[in-house]
């Protein structure tokens, strides 16, 4: 009994020993990653903000991530750009921006929950594209927002619309065509809430 624990117990120390002398180099490259920020950084407001919006902000899948994406108009398929990403999703992006064009118009935003706010209207607003676009040879930058404006007293729909807003690429540097699509997208929907 004695000899097979013996044995046994050198057998375990030898294949320990045996394993301990394996070296396994693995080497894997990672790609180096681009991230790309569209927030505008208007600091700028017009006095104190008399009128408050609640707002609600949601996403078409795949663009409530962080990949930026581009649309083959042939192929009708969508692929995310490889090593480069978003900062941060795309819809806390947008409503960063939204509230700076908001306070520059001197208007308040408020996210859920909104407690005991007096607000001035509800709205919801759905990311419906986000994306680059191939068409024709050329890339264009595409925003599509869908939005909807309640009144706060009846819940009653009082408008409701989609903007879009496109923009040609003229070279590899995407992002300042972005920057400039999303503040016009934006200002067109502030524009859509001053109008009665």
């Amino acid at each position: 009994m004695n000899k097979t624990l013996f044995k046994s117990s050198m057998s375990l120390i030898c294949a320990f020993s045996l394993c301990a002398c394996v070296n396994v180099d693995i080497k894997t490259e990672i790609p180096e990653m681009s991230f790309y920020d569209i927030t505008i950084q208007n600091t700028q407001s017009q006095g104190i903000a008399n009128l408050s919006y609640g707002v609600v902000l949601s996403a078409s899948m795949p663009y409530d991530s962080t990949d930026i994406f581009k649309l083959d108009s042939q192929s009708l398929q969508i692929k995310a750009i490889p090593s480069a990403q978003w900062v941060a999703k795309p819809k806390e992006m947008l409503f960063s921006s939204f509230v700076a064009e908001m306070n520059a118009k001197g208007l308040n935003v408020i996210r859920p929950p909104f407690g005991s706010a007096n607000l001035n209207a509800h709205l919801k607003l759905h990311i419906d594209r986000i994306l680059i676009i191939q068409k024709d040879g050329k890339e264009l930058a595409t925003i599509t927002l869908n939005y909807e404006i309640f009144d706060t007293k009846t819940l009653k729909l009082k408008k409701s619309g989609t903007l879009t807003q496109e923009a040609q690429i003229t070279n590899k540097d995407f992002a300042p065509v972005f920057y400039k699509v999303s503040e016009s997208v934006l200002q067109s929907l502030v524009d859509e809430l001053l109008v009665p």
